[in-house]
């Protein structure tokens, strides 16, 4: 949660045209992660929906803070996608 909370605070020094991007792939982060006990296949979809966003924000970058930002999105479903594979304790 404190890599969300890392996401959601950077949104804001960010340019328009980057905003949008960050915010959808942080709400494509919040989903997987409310359901990635209860359901890792809609989880591993919404995963994929913040890689994806992730890329654009990235596509789109007009300066190295986007990138950076881009970059912690990948890393945050890299590492929730990890919670999702292991198996159930």
């Amino acid at each position: 949660s404190c890599v969300l909370h890392l996401a959601r605070s950077v949104t804001r020094p960010l340019g328009r045209e980057a905003a949008p991007a960050l915010q959808a792939a942080v709400a494509e982060l919040t989903l997987a992660t409310g359901l990635a006990d209860s359901d890792p296949a809609a989880a591993a979809a919404h995963l994929l929906g913040a890689r994806r966003y992730a890329t654009d924000l990235q596509a789109g970058s007009r300066d190295r803070t986007a990138v950076v930002v881009a970059d912690v999105v990948s890393g945050c479903a890299d590492d929730l996608q990890q919670v999702i594979d292991q198996p159930s304790r």
